[in-house]
């Protein structure tokens, strides 16, 4: 927005614009070379735009072969709009069903209303001795501990980089389908549960919890590679800087 005026300009949308931002991405988007967004759900969303996928470092663990999914885990921001205490509901309901789970919380209440991160605190303390609280961690730490991460968002994610970290660090995960979740994971992955529902959520955790892991994290880090790694982002960015010169000399 503070660049409206300046030539050759290139306009990169993070979220869906919404709101005031709206506004401002309209204006923004004045007289730019190309508009680029993270996600296909939200091109579909922004008309006009260059779809470039994020991409994520590799995830360094010390993870060693499958394990028994007892420990799972949330990386994140604890917040409604991220789904915890979605979760929250759902590990409620798998405890009841004679689950022996335990929940690994990683992150903060940063920049939530106190009213709702009051909430999901009365939550999480419902769950007692069950639950163990990380704070910020590197997620390489997060990664090693959690037996099974889940991404519960209720949001319009407009990509979802905790999903391709859990994909580079080979680590088994639950997503739900709020947003670009889906298209990040890939069309075929098993476990997406409805957003915003703790039923599919607990449903979908415990057929992930029986499942055999070995292909699934392998086929997942695979995509990881092709699709979500540093070397596919500068493929696809080099070839998005490559379109935008072409354009500009035939000017």
């Amino acid at each position: 927005f503070a660049t409206v005026g300046l030539a050759k300009r290139v306009v990169h949308l993070h979220q869906i614009p919404q709101g005031r931002t709206a506004i401002a991405a309209r204006v923004a988007r004045r007289g730019c070379r190309a508009t680029v967004v993270p996600s296909h759900h939200v091109g579909e969303r922004v008309p006009g735009s260059i779809v470039l996928e994020n991409w994520v470092a590799p995830v360094a663990t010390a993870r060693s072969g499958e394990r028994q999914a007892l420990t799972l885990g949330y990386l994140g921001r604890l917040s409604p709009d991220k789904g915890v205490d979605i979760l929250v509901a759902a590990v409620s309901r798998l405890v009841a069903d004679g689950r022996e789970v335990r929940l690994l919380v990683a992150g903060e209440a940063r920049f939530v209303a106190s009213d709702a991160a009051t909430r999901i605190e009365a939550g999480l303390e419902n769950l007692g001795a069950r639950v163990t609280r990380q704070g910020w961690v590197p997620r390489e730490a997060f990664f090693d501990a959690a037996d099974l991460a889940i991404f519960p968002s209720i949001t319009e994610e407009a990509f979802g980089l905790v999903a391709a970290e859990a994909m580079a660090a080979r680590c088994p995960f639950v997503v739900s389908d709020a947003g670009a979740l889906p298209e990040v994971v890939g069309t075929t992955y098993p476990f997406v549960a409805r957003r915003g529902d703790a039923a599919s959520l607990a449903e979908t955790i415990g057929r992930a919890l029986d499942a055999e892991w070995h292909d699934l994290v392998e086929d997942s880090y695979a995509r990881w590679q092709s699709q979500h790694s540093p070397e596919a982002g500068r493929t696809r960015l080099g070839a998005l800087i490559d379109s935008l010169l072409t354009k500009e000399t035939a000017r």
